[in-house]
């Protein structure tokens, strides 16, 4: 089958798609990189940042506005995703994990935020004991930035996940009470209309999908789903009323999505994979909510119609298989965007950045 030739040596050609356009659909391969993070700035123009993981390693940021040509942020030995948000004077901000050496030690690693101040980045370490920052999730809002990533148990600590705070070019940092936890598994991070946090994350321990949210004094932590790797790969986003919803998928390839009731979360099925599947959810201007997910074979787009989810192909994998990171955003006319990548090679990990729309 072609993808299990997995990742071979295309590291000398120039980065091309490979993955098969549903139709309908249009993929563009924008340049060689990992764990991408799409956003629409104000006139509504996708934007993409990207990693190249690793010793030798690079984070850069990509918009349509300008061609799609690649703008390197920063080098160092780094862990995706770089996560991208954009604030309310339409200033893309970044973030992702610094290894910081060379050699990775457990003593040393942090998360790194970078903002575009006109045609210049400014890059600042949220400084912290231990190794954390992993699986870096980001949103903005009020001037305030707002981070979430793990600091892992394979590096002895027992924080988990911690919440960042930038405020007057100050960052604070704060764990959120998990407990210890691996690092391989999603954080995300969003916010109210308030600008109060909250966010998902794999409890890898108790098998369950939690959501944390904090109001002024301190973080509440419930159980949206147990069992089967529920929440492995995770998507928060709030609705118009600011009530807090899940896209999220589990070990045997379901894809599903969780509402917060007063009563407790009510979950529905999206769709069932053959394998588990990263996630993203978002919502048009009428309150629908949308979810792209892929997993090694395809990236799919669900939207929800009246009483069921509509559920089609965006790409399919050909030469290569794809990696596990998708994200989405819906234009003003509700148009979807999306990025992912697929990988030419497993370790050390490398592929290639792809953006795909209708077209």
């Amino acid at each position: 089958l072609p993808l299990l030739a997995a990742c071979g040596g295309d590291e000398d050609e120039g980065p091309q798609a490979t993955s098969a356009a549903a139709e309908g659909w249009t993929v563009t391969a924008l340049a060689r990189g990992v764990k991408p993070t799409l956003a629409l700035d104000a006139a509504g123009n996708p934007a993409v940042s990207y990693v190249r993981q690793g010793a030798g390693g690079w984070v850069e940021f990509a918009s349509a506005d300008d061609g799609w040509k690649p703008t390197r942020i920063a080098e160092g030995n780094y862990a995706g995703p770089a996560d991208l948000e954009f604030d309310e004077e339409d200033r893309p901000h970044v973030a992702w994990h610094d290894h910081e050496l060379a050699e990775v030690s457990s003593r040393y690693g942090n998360l790194v935020h970078a903002v575009r101040e006109g045609g210049s980045w400014e890059v600042a370490t949220a400084r912290d004991q231990g190794h954390d920052g992993f699986q870096t999730s980001i949103a903005v809002s009020g001037g305030l930035v707002h981070a979430a990533g793990i600091e892992p148990i394979q590096y002895q600590t027992d924080q988990g996940v911690e919440h960042y705070v930038l405020e007057d070019g100050a960052w604070s940092v704060a764990s959120i009470g998990t407990g210890a936890l691996e690092y391989e598994y999603d954080v995300s991070l969003a916010l109210t209309a308030e600008g109060l946090p909250a966010l998902t994350y794999f409890d890898d321990r108790a098998e369950a999908l939690v959501y944390a949210s904090r109001d002024d004094d301190a973080w509440t932590l419930e159980r949206v789903a147990t069992g089967d790797e529920s929440g492995e790969f995770s998507a928060l986003a709030f609705d118009a009323s600011d009530r807090p919803h899940v896209a999220f998928s589990r070990e045997n390839g379901d894809v599903l999505y969780a509402m917060r009731r007063t009563n407790g979360w009510e979950i529905e099925k999206v769709a069932g994979e053959r394998f588990p599947a990263s996630v993203a959810l978002a919502f048009d201007e009428r309150g629908m909510p949308h979810i792209a997910f892929a997993n090694r074979e395809a990236v799919r787009y669900a939207s929800r119609g009246v009483g069921s989810w509509q559920v089609a192909n965006v790409a399919t994998a050909a030469r290569r298989p794809l990696g596990s990171r998708v994200s989405l955003a819906l234009d003003a006319e509700g148009t979807p965007h999306v990025s992912f990548y697929e990988l030419t090679r497993s370790k050390p990990l490398r592929g290639v950045v792809v953006y795909a729309a209708p077209g």
